[in-house]
């Protein structure tokens, strides 16, 4: 159908309307307000208690918190926005321009906020290969409320989708693919932890979406955002809870845990900084620090697509291996031949004593394989020191 002529254009588009509560039934279209005004508010809330609980958690980083904060404002001003455009959609007495500028907030918002999050989580370099097409995609957003680009509101107030309308839905489904790219990494940087909690969250947020699009009555796109927004951060915040911070392997507490649910066959390597306390006291803390870091990112790299990487103790590492348990003395010697390279770079990087076991639940305990991996980590350590000195 053909728009309607005003302020000097016309826009000749096919466009589709997409008016809701269409219902004759006064008291049904109640009680369809009624809970859809329900759904927005519970959204807000969601969002409010959201931003508190970031602004109130010290172990965030900035970046992350004001990533999560401004998220979940923008979450608000969206939702809002739909919520204007539905009450106002058909009644020709209500203010036009509002009922178009909501309509453009409410699609320039909802591609970036995926990005925003997205960032936050796991920050990227190149942030204006994705700034770039989002302030384009506001852009033609912005010019649609006059010439129909992307969505008109037409003289009785009744919004309908343009000719151009795939670019949102494009636009859209990039930013939420962007922000499953970023949680993946996020991920696969701290050893692939809860990856079925990830995906269950990410499965949510996508039937949210696609529940919205095939039956645009039913608008809870936005709660469910907000929602897959709260566990995603929840998500963030366990995975930092089970992280060492200074070499971002899996903690002590992490490793307590897994080795008391271990009831599989696995291999338990220990490992252990040579004189350490030399460091320490010639090139001061802060390049023990850097050490530390180093030997993390070297076991991470060797033993990290087998097992599970953690830092157990100020310069003790421990490896559970679940995979390639019978080439462990092949993935020791990947292990000490990265250590080697890095040294070249940096002569003083002190050397690391390993030691490994086998653990298997019917012939021993956990504590048992892990004493025995201990032992052999102290012999290979006297061996060392004897052949170094």
């Amino acid at each position: 159908m053909n728009l309607n002529r005003e302020a000097g254009f016309c826009c000749r588009r096919t466009c589709f309307e997409t008016v809701w509560l269409r219902t004759t039934n006064k008291d049904v279209q109640e009680t369809m307000i009624q809970y859809y005004t329900a759904v927005i508010v519970f959204t807000a809330f969601i969002m409010v208690m959201l931003a508190v609980l970031a602004a109130q958690n010290n172990t965030l980083s900035k970046q992350m918190k004001t990533g999560v904060i401004t998220s979940a404002a923008m979450i608000i001003v969206a939702a809002l926005c739909e919520y204007c455009g539905v009450i106002l959609n058909g009644d020709p007495s209500a203010p036009r321009f509002l009922h178009m500028f909501a309509k453009f907030l409410e699609l320039s918002l909802a591609p970036v906020i995926p990005f925003v999050f997205g960032n936050a989580i796991q920050p990227i370099k190149s942030v204006c290969r994705m700034v770039i097409p989002l302030a384009v995609h506001a852009v033609l957003e912005f010019l649609s409320m006059w010439f129909g680009i992307i969505f008109y509101v037409d003289a009785i107030n009744v919004y309908h989708h343009c000719t151009f309308y795939p670019l949102y839905n494009i636009a859209y489904f990039l930013g939420i693919a962007f922000l499953i790219f970023q949680v993946v990494r996020f991920t696969r940087h701290y050893q692939n932890q809860n990856k079925l909690s990830m995906t269950l969250i990410i499965s949510f947020l996508v039937l949210g979406i696609v529940w919205q699009v095939l039956n645009s009555a039913t608008k809870v796109v936005w709660l469910a955002v907000a929602v897959a927004t709260v566990m995603f951060y929840i998500y963030y915040c366990d995975i930092l809870q089970r992280i060492d911070t200074l070499t971002q392997l899996l903690n002590r507490r992490s490793y307590d845990t897994r080795m008391k649910l271990a009831n599989k066959r696995l291999v338990i390597l220990m490992a252990d900084v040579d004189s350490f306390k030399t460091v320490n006291d010639t090139f001061g803390h802060q390049y023990g620090d850097v050490c530390l870091a180093a030997v993390g990112a070297a076991l991470k790299e060797a033993y990290g697509k087998y097992g599970l990487c953690y830092r157990i103790g100020g310069d003790e590492f421990a490896v559970i291996l679940d995979r390639q348990l019978d080439a462990v003395e092949q993935l020791n010697t990947a292990f000490f031949r990265i250590l080697e390279e890095k040294r070249v770079q940096d002569p003083n990087l002190p050397y690391v004593s390993v030691g490994y076991a086998a653990f298997r639940p019917a012939d021993m305990t956990a504590a048992e394989a892990t004493e025995k991996a201990d032992r052999m980590m102290y012999e290979f350590k006297e061996r060392a020191k004897a052949e170094r000195a």
